[in-house]
């Protein structure tokens, strides 16, 4: 579950941070190109990716713990974004083969 919250973490702020005039969707991806078009549509699927993931955490922590691990996710996932992918360092392969091994992990270990 700690896994699932993460990806649509990543995902709402992927959709946000392709309506900011300043990013440059990759050409490989058409739904990123489709999100860079259409700001507002973006914003709205990325907060609506937001909601899901902090019922996810509500569920696990309790409203409170909730909020403060709401919060730190989306810092250092924004704070990531914000550093790599200008650098075009992060291909969406290693991330999806990284949160497939985690989830494998977070499957068998809990």
């Amino acid at each position: 579950m700690h896994t699932l919250a993460v990806i649509l973490v990543t995902v709402g702020y992927w959709c946000t941070y392709l309506s900011s005039k300043k990013a440059k969707p990759q050409i490989s991806l058409g739904v990123s190109k489709w999100l860079h078009n259409n700001k507002t549509y973006a914003n709205g699927i990325g907060l609506l990716l937001f909601i899901p993931s902090f019922l996810i955490l509500y569920n696990l922590y309790g409203t409170v713990q909730a909020i403060f691990v709401f919060i730190m996710l989306y810092t250092v996932i924004a704070s990531l974004f914000n550093m790599f992918v200008p650098f075009k360092t992060i291909k969406w392969t290693h991330l999806g083969l990284l949160f497939i091994l985690f989830f494998i992990i977070e499957k068998y270990t809990y």
